[in-house]
């Protein structure tokens, strides 16, 4: 004979499976971030020196400004909104006709420990 399992236990069990799965999609989340943001902006840098020829002046002072953008996307004040990468990308779209998803679509694999774009 086949046991059944209370109802009530089933539902406490279908909570906490749905639980676990978003701690995971969570920490998956974070992860790729932190593996994808250096590696775009390493690429993006790089091409600045290589078809611009900017040197390390130029560059880190760009990435000390988007540091600084960082800083005011996360602490809205009197001066500015909060606003998100998402809201820049539409201004980018909208203010420059460059839609970077339609211009850079990417699908992602993975070599090794580093994310990369699948030909």
């Amino acid at each position: 004979m086949k046991a059944r399992t209370p109802p009530d236990t089933y539902r406490q069990i279908k909570r906490e499976v749905a639980a676990e799965m978003e701690r995971q999609h969570k920490q998956l989340f974070i992860k790729t971030a932190e593996e994808l943001i250096p590696q775009a902006m390493a690429v993006f840098l790089w091409t600045m020196a290589v078809n611009y020829g900017w040197k390390k002046k130029r560059l880190r002072k760009l990435v000390d400004n988007l540091k600084e953008t960082d800083y005011l996307m996360d602490n809205p004040s009197r001066l500015h909104h909060r606003f998100s990468p998402l809201d820049c990308e539409q201004e980018i779209k909208e203010k420059y006709g460059i839609d970077l998803r339609a211009e850079l679509p990417i699908r992602v694999g993975e070599k090794g420990k580093q994310i990369c774009k699948e030909n």
